[in-house]
């Protein structure tokens, strides 16, 4: 992972990590989240032209089961 953090480190914006309790809010209630190996255990914000480009990007990333890419909206 450190090496993936320093090839795109000129384009990161914020990245951090989620550790323990996670729960989601539905209308049906909550429920508590496991931190499994399909759990989303943190995040990177990044400089990217596209969402293509930021996906060009994010496959290098030494992820563990998967990765996803969102596009975040400009206001």
């Amino acid at each position: 992972m450190g090496k993936w953090f320093e090839a795109v480190a000129d384009i990161v914006v914020e990245h951090g990590g989620f550790h323990g309790g996670a729960r989601e809010i539905s209308h049906a209630g909550s429920k508590d989240l496991t931190m499994g190996m399909d759990a989303i255990t943190g995040y990177s914000i990044i400089n990217a032209e596209s969402l293509e480009d930021a996906e060009k990007i994010a496959h290098d990333n030494p992820f563990v089961a998967s990765i996803r890419v969102y596009e975040i909206m400009k206001q």
